[in-house]
């Protein structure tokens, strides 16, 4: 029997302890040692997100080049593969057509073949994109509140604020946004001309009839009356906020 070890890094995984490449490769050799495997080949993929289809992983498609039927794949964990279900069923299958089997250190139902085996790493993957979506969704309230504070939230400053002042909090750097009057003017007039039925290129062309300029140009972009249009924006910041 032979295994084929994959590990995988994100960027963000790098920054994170105990997901590091040399602490998963050390895991899933003294794994293939333990389950008494013939060959040992390590494949790995560095800063590459669990979102990343199949395909365009060099790594993971080398390791299943590798493995023929009876062999294992090796991982430390299964988030290792991906942490969307659909590119996790892909290798899942991708290996019981070649008759071989997935081995995770950490267990996660992988030790077991047949349906229910299967069912059950299905349902370990759909609590794991749950468990994504909700750090997702905390993520977007917190910045939202953020915005109704007026504070930024990276990236350039939208289109209708200026930057008030900026201040250390914590050793962390916070700008406070205020409302720029003319922007404000702008969007207003933005509004009101979709509200009549124009889309975003007669807008952008009835403003600069109108005079009214992008920030540093000369023209508000369709693009950037597509944004205006979708995004939510935070009310404004009174004085005694600032």
């Amino acid at each position: 029997m032979r295994a084929a070890v994959y590990i995988r890094v994100s960027t963000e995984d790098q920054a994170a302890s105990g997901l590091g490449l040399e602490a998963q490769r050390a895991a899933c050799l003294e794994r293939a040692q333990a389950i008494g495997a013939t060959e040992v080949s390590v494949f790995a993929d560095e800063g590459v997100s669990g979102a990343t289809p199949v395909e365009d992983r060099v790594g993971l498609v080398a390791a299943l080049d590798y493995v023929r039927r009876g062999d294992v794949l090796i991982v430390a964990k299964t988030d290792r593969i991906g942490r969307e279900g659909s590119v996790f069923i892909d290798v899942d299958a991708a290996l019981r057509i070649r008759k071989a089997s997935m081995v995770s250190v950490a267990g996660e139902g992988t030790d077991a073949a047949g349906a229910a085996a299967f069912l059950m790493r299905g349902m370990m993957r759909l609590l794991a994109e749950y468990e994504r979506e909700l750090i997702r969704e905390r993520t977007a309230n917190a910045l939202k509140a953020k915005r109704s504070r007026g504070e930024k939230t990276g990236g350039a400053v939208p289109f209708g604020w200026r930057i008030a002042f900026t201040e250390i909090v914590d050793g962390r750097e916070r700008k406070r946004l205020v409302e720029d009057a003319g922007e404000q003017g702008a969007i207003r007039r933005i509004h009101e001309m979709h509200a009549e039925g124009l889309g975003v290129r007669r807008i952008s062309d009835a403003l600069r009839a109108e005079g009214i300029r992008g920030r540093g140009c000369s023209q508000l972009s369709p693009a950037t009356i597509h944004r205006i249009l979708q995004r939510d924006l935070a009310p404004a910041v009174g004085a005694a906020d600032v």
